[in-house]
C-alpha cells in the first residue's frame, strides 16, 4: 500500500512520526502585555549573558519555558511591539506599560 492510498483510505494527512510541535510564540504574547519595566542587560560592565537578563527570567516564570524558548520569545514579541524597549532608562516593559 503506497502513502497516498493510506491517506485517501483514512482521510487523514500522514505526519511523520517524530515532528516536534509547531512552536508559536504569540500564544506567549498577552502573558507579556503588562510586563514590568526590566533590565536585558543589568551589568553592561560585563559581557551581555542571557543567564543574567531579569526580561529572560521573567519570561521564563511567567510562560513557564525554558531558557531557550524564552529567547525566541523574547525576540518575537520584542520585534512584534509586545514589548517596547525604552532608551531613557534602558529597561523594557510590556505594551501596556509596568511600573518603573
Amino acid at each position: 500500500m503506497s502513502v497516498g492510498s493510506r491517506r485517501r483510505e483514512t482521510g487523514e494527512p500522514i505526519q511523520p512520526k517524530n515532528r516536534k510541535p509547531v512552536y508559536a510564540p504569540r500564544k506567549y504574547w498577552p502573558l507579556l502585555a503588562d510586563m514590568p519595566h526590566l533590565s536585558h542587560w543589568p551589568d553592561r560592565d560585563q559581557p551581555f549573558d542571557h543567564d543574567r537578563s531579569e526580561v529572560i527570567a521573567f519570561i521564563m516564570a511567567r510562560c513557564d519555558v525554558p531558557q531557550r524558548t524564552a529567547i525566541r520569545i523574547f525576540d518575537s514579541a520584542s520585534h512584534k511591539g509586545v514589548i517596547k524597549f525604552d532608551r531613557e532608562t534602558r529597561l523594557w516593559c510590556g505594551t501596556k506599560g509596568g511600573r518603573p
